[in-house]
């Protein structure tokens, strides 16, 4: 993706619209103009099994060590922006 080029697009109209995942600086950095813009919706970059039973097995586990007093797995980590 070629940022200033995605920026020209939904400027001017050529896109309605953008939902990223992928940056070429990851965590993307505090001051992009990404996070701002109003017509980007960025989302998580996350491949991951998606069907009821994995989701719930996630929720379930990360209950579990909640309520055990334990960090559960794949925490957002505020120091290292995600």
């Amino acid at each position: 993706m070629v940022e200033q080029d995605v920026f020209a697009a939904l400027d001017g109209g050529q896109l309605a619209g953008a939902s990223i995942d992928v940056f070429p600086i990851e965590p993307l950095p505090v001051d992009s103009p990404f996070w701002t813009h109003p017509k980007i919706l960025l989302t998580p970059h996350d491949a991951c099994d998606v069907t009821m039973a994995a989701v719930g097995g996630t929720i379930r586990a990360t209950a579990e060590a909640v309520q055990a007093g334990v960090k559960p797995k794949d925490t957002v980590d505020r120091a290292r922006g995600y």
